[in-house]
């Protein structure tokens, strides 16, 4: 790894950060069955990021980075019933931000900043190469208006190439009663796009046999799966042909924070989720060596809600103790609703 910074002036300052890991790993034993199996692992990661920060004036300053990464894998195994398996996994990502930060008062920070993703992933297990690509602007003001009150309020813009545009808005407030006890509050959306594996994944369980296939991919393998006479039973109403949406949410917050003296913190948290289009597995075939298969779907509406506590006691500099608790309720909407109705039983 290497770490460098260059003053420019008083006012500006350059550094960059570069690290790079290599592995080779060897390995080899024998199975049950008297087979033998050895092979080579390699991994290669590399990572760096170039920081630009600027001061533009006594209020105003900015941060500029760009950030690049890779990781990649190969493994290569023999044995001497099978032969010869090969397996790879390279994934790739390059983002460019920038971030201007404004405090034009005492107690106001307003935080603006854009930038660019575009990621890429490919590996053994994958039908094809996936790529994303998106673009993203945020908007973030945290102001103090009086003694004890903290109010949070964003707003963020993504573009995504496959998912279209988003927002998501969030607003938090902290109000600090006195020094033992504050109440904090929050609401936001929130949006999460599918990843690369419940989009593209094609993986058979060589020992087990059960097969885990993308939503982009499963049409596809398994029309070829029941070509070749691996599928037994498809599952009613399901043919594999899925395109999946991203995930949309609302979360609500209401908490907490109590320091009855100062080795001892206790929070507690009443939270309410709304998610639409919720991501989730499902068995979308039956193979005929008794195994599934299965795939990724999006559950129009489900709601999670419920309490959770913690707490945390310093006995001394050497001893702490933590205990915690969560009551948490998961309901699927549209099953509630058919149970609700007589549809199903």
């Amino acid at each position: 790894s290497n770490n460098l910074m260059y003053r420019l002036s008083d006012n500006s300052k350059l550094t960059s950060n570069v690290r790079y890991y290599y592995q080779k790993q060897s390995q080899g034993y024998d199975l049950a069955d008297s087979t033998q199996l050895y092979g080579h692992n390699f991994l290669r990661e590399m990572e760096s990021q170039l920081n630009w920060n600027m001061k533009w004036t006594k209020n105003l300053v900015s941060e500029t980075s760009v950030y690049y990464t890779t990781y990649h894998t190969t493994s290569f195994e023999l044995n001497d019933s099978d032969g010869y398996s090969q397996g790879f996994f390279k994934q790739m990502m390059f983002r460019p931000e920038m971030r201007f930060i404004y405090n034009p008062v005492k107690g106001q920070q307003i935080s603006a900043g854009f930038g660019y993703d575009y990621e890429t992933l490919n590996r053994s297990d994958f039908a094809a190469k996936a790529y994303y690509r998106s673009q993203f602007a945020y908007l973030q003001l945290e102001s103090k208006p009086v003694g004890g009150i903290d109010i949070l309020a964003g707003l963020r813009y993504d573009h995504h190439n496959i998912y279209g545009h988003q927002w998501s808005p969030k607003l938090g407030l902290h109000y600090k009663l006195n020094n033992h006890l504050s109440l904090l509050s929050s609401i936001g959306y929130g949006f999460k796009a599918p990843d690369f594996r419940q989009l593209y994944l094609d993986f058979t369980n060589a020992g087990v046999g059960y097969t885990v296939l993308g939503s982009y991919v499963a049409a596809v393998q398994l029309a070829m799966m029941q070509k070749s006479g691996q599928i037994q039973q498809l599952v009613s109403g399901i043919n594999g042909n899925y395109a999946l949406k991203p995930e949309h949410s609302i979360n609500v917050n209401i908490g907490a924070q109590w320091n009855p003296a100062s080795n001892i913190h206790i929070e507690a948290n009443v939270f309410y989720n709304h998610l639409k289009d919720m991501i989730d597995t499902r068995t979308i075939a039956y193979k005929t060596n008794g195994q599934s298969v299965y795939s990724y779907y999006n559950i129009d509406k489900v709601h999670t809600q419920g309490i959770e506590a913690n707490a945390t006691w310093n006995i001394t500099s050497c001893l702490q103790v933590t205990a915690g608790y969560q009551l948490l309720y998961a309901i699927d909407d549209s099953a509630a609703n058919a149970f609700k109705h007589g549809q199903v039983y």
